[in-house]
């Protein structure tokens, strides 16, 4: 009798989703499902009949042996099982094949029961692993039956789904998009946990071991680089092709944002809103002299945007109706000079933080300044505490002052505030959540050179430096705070590239207190740990030029 097969598949178990690509490279994941067969046959319904499973490339040749080559990283797990309608007594998974990353090859075998005609065989539990570096994609298992006479009755495929998140190729906590606004941009993303990491950009899987760096060149201007990782790493955009500039990026894409600042002198300052949409997005601007919207395609931008000179209002909130990532850009229209800067992301409607740091002042006044913006985006005033501290940890001074509804205060430290009072670092409390930003710049003949970032609202414990740079004309500084009210022990690693400790520091800082270093020859990237700090991290060259980025966490 001539056998014939129906089947239905049946999802037991969801296929993994991106977010369980999270975890060291060599983590194995697994995922699994079941599958339902009719078939009819005499041949097939007494004991010895067989149900082989194998992956791409390994062919079942009879009930009991296999020929072939996995194609696929994947692997079967002696899992699951085989049951009928008939009440037949099937075995346990059996290998027929296998190699150093496991089974391509397992098999169940009718032990006891003749079958009925036509029998429903349901197979549950089939499950493969493999590892978070052999990356996403489809799982897909070819089902052979064979009688136990020794004929091949039938055979199938069956596919067990790994992502549901086909654009997302890694890890959903740290996976978006990294914008490329200029062809000299470098990314630079190093690894400072003690794991292996697997990283995804632009569908390539890359893996960066424990204590590495990975420096990424841009080939394109206005590239968009699809970004992700198995484990949230901290990354810098840095570029040298005018002045220096540096960012501290995020990698995950967000809809609601927050530009705490915009330079409105337009005659010598112009304003970049950079960014990067995986598709195709709608973005509006709201200010406070009206809304504006504008369409984009998927790809890497640069918004410019204006800010009318003397208004007291200096800031945007960006609403956008799909994802993105960006950085907000001060360049000199004459000159050279400029920073990259982070914005805020808007994270349940909070436009800022309860408190926050402005965690270094220039020493140096002859040489640099210190400046910053504070806004204001609410309907009411907001009151403001400004707390400075000196070189010893003690409050030398404090300041009170209102930001008028839908303002912004800007000024320079030693100027507009605490003029005549030499201050380390800022603590800035308002009775509303608020954002803001810090630039330092030099002073020189042709304006000077700048670098900023968003003001930190939280102090953390591990602190990560994708960016150092020393010698050849090259330095690089940390200012780090102990914003706590207990000193901190504070150990200070520098590797090079490559993952090789090039020093370590163990330091206490007392509290309240500054400390500075200096990154040493060698030196690619720094990891930081300790209790309460935030640091930035200022890096120059000989000719006065500056950039500087904050330290992130991991």
């Amino acid at each position: 009798m001539k056998s014939f097969l129906t089947l239905s598949l049946l999802v037991f178990m969801p296929g993994i989703y991106a977010a369980d690509f999270c975890g060291g490279a060599d983590v194995r994941i697994c995922v699994e499902n079941g599958t339902q067969a009719t078939i009819s046959g005499a041949d097939l319904l007494f004991p010895g009949t067989t149900v082989v499973f194998s992956v791409p490339g390994v062919t079942s040749t009879s009930s009991s042996s296999v020929e072939g080559l996995p194609e696929r990283p994947y692997r079967l797990e002696l899992a699951g099982t085989v049951t009928d309608d008939s009440g037949g007594v099937w075995g346990e998974a059996e290998a027929l094949d296998e190699d150093e990353r496991g089974y391509s090859a397992v098999r169940f075998v009718l032990t006891e029961g003749i079958l009925s005609d036509p029998v429903v065989i349901t197979m549950l539990g089939i499950r493969v692993c493999q590892r978070i570096i052999d990356g996403p994609g489809d799982v897909i298992i070819t089902i052979s039956f064979w009688g136990s006479g020794g004929k091949k009755a039938a055979e199938y495929s069956m596919r067990l789904s790994k992502t549901d998140h086909g654009s997302i190729d890694m890890c959903a906590d740290s996976s978006g998009h990294l914008p490329v606004p200029e062809e000299d941009l470098s990314l630079f993303i190093s690894n400072p946990r003690d794991v292996a990491v697997a990283v995804a950009l632009d569908g390539e899987l890359v893996r960066i071991e424990p204590g590495h760096r990975l420096q990424l060149d841009a080939v394109h201007a206005t590239d968009l680089r699809n970004f992700g990782s198995s484990l949230a790493l901290p990354v810098v955009a840095f570029s040298d092709r005018d002045d220096l500039n540096a960012v501290a990026l995020d990698p995950t894409d967000n809809r609601n944002w927050f530009l705490p600042h915009l330079a409105r002198d337009m005659v010598s300052w112009r304003n970049r809103w950079v960014f990067a949409n995986g598709e195709a997005a709608t973005l509006t601007w709201q200010r406070q002299d009206g809304n504006e919207s504008v369409f984009y395609e998927a790809g890497t931008h640069q918004a410019m945007l204006e800010a009318e000179a003397g208004a007291a209002s200096s800031w945007a909130r960006l609403v956008a109706n799909r994802p993105l990532n960006g950085f907000l850009a001060f360049d000199r229209n004459t000159g050279t000079g400029g920073a990259w800067v982070n914005a805020h992301r808007i994270v349940n409607s909070k436009t800022g933080h309860e408190k926050l740091f402005l965690p270094h002042v220039a020493a140096d006044t002859a040489s640099f300044w210190t400046g910053y913006s504070l806004a204001n985006p609410y309907d009411t005033d907001v009151n403001v505490l400004m707390r400075g501290y000196g070189e010893d940890g003690t409050v030398v001074a404090e300041e009170t002052f209102v930001i008028p509804a839908g303002a912004n205060d800007i000024g320079v430290i030693g100027d507009a505030r605490f003029n005549g009072v030499e201050v380390s670092w800022i603590e800035i409390i308002p009775d509303q959540p608020m954002s803001g930003l810090e630039l330092v710049g030099s002073v020189n003949s042709e304006g000077g050179s700048i670098s900023g970032f968003g003001l930190p609202g939280e102090a953390l414990d591990q602190l990560a430096f994708p960016l150092v740079r020393n010698g050849g004309g090259n330095w690089t500084g940390l200012a780090v705070v102990n914003t706590g009210a207990e000193p901190t022990d504070v150990t200070l690693t520098w590797y090079d590239a490559q993952g090789a400790v090039v020093a370590t520091e163990d330091f206490t800082i007392a509290p309240h207190v500054k400390a500075l270093r200096v990154a040493p020859d060698g030196a690619a990237h720094a990891l930081m740990t300790g209790n309460e700090l935030v640091a930035f991290c200022l890096t120059g060259a000989d000719d006065g030029r500056l950039g500087g980025y904050l330290g992130r966490t991991y």
